[in-house]
């Protein structure tokens, strides 16, 4: 390992194993340094015919490799690029023959990829690839361990085979809602927290930013982490993040009278009372919006 005058490690091309170069993208991808992290990548893909079919290393190093084309200042469309071929070869590849704990170890950076994609999408407008994207990565994240098999149909399809994303697995689910029937997904999307609002013609999505520095980044995970207690102390909805409150208020306007026929919330979402948190709701005691949520 050759080191630079910075004094950040540097790879060689022989050899170059793929613990090093997942390593090694690590740490640039640390030091913020685009143009070594994209070296490190090249090098390792010029590597990957000689890797198992099944390899797991491939789809791990697209994740960085659309991180330094980001901050490379490299155009939206390569970064989705290479994001859409990262999904694909995870799709192909997990579970393969994994069991379930290594399976478990290897998802982390499977949801890590699909939220990115996600994002990029959401910038672009592309509104229900996104949705499709995030829930399919979260979706695998789970399968395997809830139905105890790799026959699920979010773990044997891969809708980005092509290198776009199909999106009938949204429109078949929406083709078995009601007319007044809602599903909601609630996503952590740095920077945003995101809503997906589906029903049976139409996709919506909110979204409100998390926190504009890490002073309110530090806030809201401290409101966050002490809600469900200040909950049981009866403080009331004023404990929770603003941010929190605004996007509960803004799903009440635009669900109406129509019923939520699931609410997911994704991780620590599930701890916040989200029928609490929206004014509309607790005001309306009988029939409309308040018996929907």
């Amino acid at each position: 390992m050759a080191v630079r005058p910075t004094g950040r490690p540097r790879t060689r091309a022989e050899p170059l194993v793929r613990p090093h170069a997942r390593l090694s993208a690590f740490i640039a991808d640390r030091a913020n340094d685009a143009g070594w992290g994209l070296e490190v990548v090249g090098l390792a893909e010029n590597l990957e015919s000689r890797l198992n079919p099944v390899s797991l290393q491939p789809p791990r190093l697209r994740f960085y490799k659309a991180v330094f084309l980001e901050k490379s200042g490299q155009p939206s469309s390569a970064v989705l690029e290479v994001l859409l071929e990262g999904a694909r070869m995870w799709c192909d590849r997990l579970p393969g023959p994994l069991g379930i704990r290594d399976y478990q170890q290897a998802v982390g950076g499977m949801h890590d990829h699909f939220r990115k994609l996600s994002v990029m999408l959401l910038r672009e407008g592309r509104n229900e690839e996104a949705f499709l994207a995030f829930e399919i990565g979260r979706a695998r994240t789970f399968a395997v361990e809830v139905n105890g098999d790799h026959a699920h149909p979010l773990v044997s399809t891969n809708p980005f085979a092509q290198g776009t994303i199909d999106c009938s697995l949204l429109k078949r689910m929406q083709a078995g809602l009601g007319q007044d029937h809602l599903v909601v997904f609630l996503a952590i999307l740095p920077p945003h927290l995101v809503a997906f609002i589906v029903g049976r013609d139409s996709l919506q999505v909110c979204q409100r930013e998390l926190a504009k520095d890490l002073t309110e980044a530090n806030a809201f995970g401290e409101a966050v982490r002490t809600m469900s207690s200040a909950l049981e102390l009866g403080k009331g909805v004023n404990c929770m993040p603003e941010q929190i409150a605004t996007l509960a208020r803004e799903l009440a306007d635009r669900i109406g009278n129509r019923s939520i026929v699931l609410l997911a919330p994704h991780e620590w979402l599930h701890k916040v009372p989200w029928r609490a948190a929206a004014p509309r709701q607790r005001d309306q005691q009988d029939g409309g919006a308040a018996g929907n949520w």
